[in-house]
């Protein structure tokens, strides 16, 4: 804890508490970045064809350039659970070469 003089002299008080990223969609589980690029790549097109990837078209058979490009259009395009799946996708990329 820490304290603070405020207005008037009154001490404020400041708890930081834990901020609960689970609760809050960052997790970082090991599952997520380990997850192939070829299932992340079919996700994004399944959730975010219509929001971000509206000019794509999702190939049968992506190689890693294909999934980044599509990673690049979903930081460019995309709202932020986006921009978290551009990062997996990166992240399972780079794993792969």
């Amino acid at each position: 804890m820490r304290a603070a003089a405020g207005r008037g002299g009154a001490e404020l008080v400041f708890a930081y508490q834990p901020i609960d990223n689970e609760r809050r969609g960052f997790s970082m589980d090991t599952e997520a970045v380990q997850a192939d690029y070829l299932s992340l790549y079919k996700r994004a097109f399944a959730e975010y064809r219509a929001h971000a990837l509206w000019y794509m078209r999702a190939l049968d058979h992506p190689s890693v350039e294909d999934a980044l490009t599509v990673a690049r259009a979903l930081r460019a395009n995309g709202d932020l659970p986006a921009r978290r799946l551009a990062e997996q996708i990166e992240q399972a990329c780079h794993a792969a070469v």
